[in-house]
């Protein structure tokens, strides 16, 4: 991959080479991992040789982004008490935002991220369940790689109808107030909207979610209309997610 970028710095990853990062702390050339680690210091967390699953490099460009994804949605956070995210993956969001939030529910459908998620987040305010967020449509569902060149990118899967997989609803966790929903579930979003609607007109979170179209898979845009239907509208995009508050 070809990318024009400000002077870079090596990543040390054990089992890889040829990683580099851009000044920004943006990964851009990743070699395969060869033992399920990687050393990445950043200034938001102490933590610096992360587990990760062995040969996944999808994920990777996740770790440069972290911070600044989540800044540009936490000012429209009154109060910062428990945040619920999905698709934990290894950790990264649920490490972050537990920095900012009392408390955090992060859910991650993959067993093999889960696990890593579970080695890279010790903290006791971190709420870490191996499950898939979703609606009542779903009893229970499976993984879908979805194409030949995701299979390195464990992020670009995602979860279909049927299945083992624990699908639960927002609504049905009994939390007595959501402040943030932040979801990038790959095409999930909507479904998993769907079954926190009563959490929604109770606490009006802010919700943050990921719209791209190779996620919809063929079906309409939804946000705009859902936003209507729930007296929200977009207050800002960062990328390819947008963030939701109430009017």
């Amino acid at each position: 991959m070809n990318v024009s970028v400000a002077p870079s710095k090596p990543v040390s990853v054990q089992g890889a080479e040829n990683i580099s990062v851009a000044a920004s702390g943006r990964i851009i050339k990743a070699a395969d991992l060869g033992n399920g680690k990687i050393r990445y210091p950043s200034e938001w967390t102490d933590l610096i040789d992360w587990e990760w699953p062995e040969g996944e490099t999808g994920l990777l460009t996740s770790l440069g982004t972290v911070q600044e994804n989540i800044d540009c949605a936490l000012p429209y956070v009154e109060k910062k008490t428990i945040a619920i995210q999905a698709g934990g993956a290894c950790g990264m969001y649920p490490k972050y935002l537990a920095q900012h939030f009392e408390y955090v529910y992060t859910f991650e459908p993959n067993p093999t991220l889960f696990r890593c998620l579970c080695a890279n987040c010790p903290e006791d305010n971190i709420f870490k369940l191996n499950a898939a967020l979703a609606s009542r449509d779903y009893d229970g569902a499976h993984l879908v790689c979805g194409a030949e060149k995701y299979k390195a990118n464990l992020g670009a899967w995602y979860v279909d109808k049927g299945g083992a997989i624990p699908c639960l609803e927002i609504d049905d966790i009994g939390l007595k107030r959501v402040d943030l929903i932040y979801l990038d579930i790959e095409g999930g979003e909507e479904q998993a909207l769907a079954g926190a609607t009563e959490t929604i007109k109770e606490y009006r979170p802010v919700i943050v979610v990921e719209d791209k179209i190779k996620t919809r898979r063929g079906r309409e845009p939804w946000v705009t209309n859902w936003c209507d239907r729930m007296n929200y509208r977009i207050a800002e995009t960062i990328k390819r997610d947008l963030v939701l508050v109430h009017e």
